[in-house]
């Protein structure tokens, strides 16, 4: 759907319900401006193009904090702050991010190697699930998004494990039909 369908979609009746159910009736209006945001955003940085829409959620941990990394055990539940994109397929075999807040990303997808100077940092996280998705027999590929988050950065509440889920659902939607 074009971002000028999109945005005329979020202003119908039935998204106005599912971000009530969604977000909550108090929150629901808030929300669709978020939406209206990115997709706004989108089609400023890269033209107008079909996009979908995407969510992803914080989380936090009530038991277990952090023994994930060492492939421990945790008790984790989902929070309501969300990471949100509009994204769309590109041709470059690149994933390009323009993230609110953020310096504009863009990650080359033929080379998912380790980048030992990009520990800790967007582009890793980007390879690293293009890496898995390619070990597990799934596609990847090139990707253009605008992303807007209230998932508070450094706060526990798993912001760069939203971003992660976040690409992994892009990719899942793009390139193998869910």
């Amino acid at each position: 759907m074009s971002v000028k369908e999109t945005l005329k979609q979020l202003e119908s009746e039935k998204t106005k319900v599912l971000m009530a159910e969604l977000y909550g009736a108090e929150k629901a209006e808030e929300n669709r401006a978020r939406y209206r945001y990115v997709a706004e955003r989108f089609e400023k940085t890269y033209g107008e193009r079909d996009i979908k829409l995407f969510t992803s959620p914080g989380r936090t941990e009530i038991s277990g904090n952090h023994t994930d990394h060492q492939r421990g055990c945790v008790v984790a539940a989902s929070i309501n702050l969300d990471m949100i994109a509009a994204a769309a397929k590109n041709d470059c075999n690149c994933v390009r991010i323009k993230s609110e807040g953020f310096d504009f990303q863009q990650v080359d997808l033929s080379d998912l190697s380790v980048h030992p100077d990009e520990v800790n940092t967007t582009p890793a996280l980007i390879r690293g699930i293009a890496a898995i998705f390619r070990e597990k027999g799934y596609a990847s590929g090139g990707v253009d998004l605008c992303v807007s988050s209230e998932v508070l950065r450094g706060s526990g509440l798993s912001s760069s494990a939203a971003f992660e889920v976040l690409i992994g659902t892009v990719f899942s939607c793009l390139y193998n039909d869910n």
